[in-house]
């Protein structure tokens, strides 16, 4: 199914990126321990995941550091869409099939309900079979849960390639990459 969900991904845009979550230090999933992302032979387009080495900026360590708290917290945020878009993200893969506890992830339910409550993460596709809590230790918030092993949702934001602003209209902010969604979700920026 992770065969099937890259070659979905490149069908859709092969130039489009995806962000898999839940990061994890390495790949410990309920099937075993591939150590390397399993998307990563596989991908035809872009991913990027939050993983236990960096091999990229700190400013994009920043933006996927973020994320994960806004999954990790389960409350969602009303501008995590437009974060994404606004850091190249078209697509996220979530994916239930980890070892949570081996790989240090939230519960599956904790997560889903972070997604439902950000408006413009729209459900598109999924595969594999149904997944419940799996590994060592379970977390009781997923006793009852039975979802596919990998949901994807769709960026629903867009955001222009490039804009004119006039100088005097720019907001100025203080902060880093992750100082953005705050930003985002106080209406400071359109």
């Amino acid at each position: 199914y992770w065969s099937v969900a890259a070659d979905w991904l490149t069908a859709q845009d092969p130039l489009a990126r995806t962000l898999v979550v839940p990061g994890a230090g390495f790949a410990q999933h309920t099937w075993g321990r591939t150590i390397d992302e399993p998307i990563q032979p596989l991908a035809g387009a872009p991913w990027a995941t939050r993983h236990q080495i960096p091999l990229g900026s700190e400013g994009n360590i920043r933006v996927m550091d973020t994320v994960e708290a806004v999954l990790a917290q389960g409350r969602g945020s009303p501008a995590l869409a437009d974060f994404l878009a606004r850091s190249g993200y078209r697509y996220l893969l979530v994916r239930h099939d980890l070892d949570r506890a081996a790989a240090g992830a939230p519960p599956i339910a904790v997560v889903r309900r972070a997604v439902a409550g950000s408006p413009g993460l729209v459900p598109v596709a999924s595969f594999g079979p149904r997944v419940g809590a799996g590994g060592a230790a379970p977390s009781p918030a997923d006793a009852a849960v039975s979802v596919p092993a990998i949901e994807i949702f769709a960026v629903d934001r867009t955001v222009p390639a490039a804009i004119a602003t006039a100088l005097a209209d720019l907001p100025v902010v203080s902060g880093g990459p992750e100082s953005l969604l705050g930003v985002l979700e106080q209406g400071l920026l359109d």
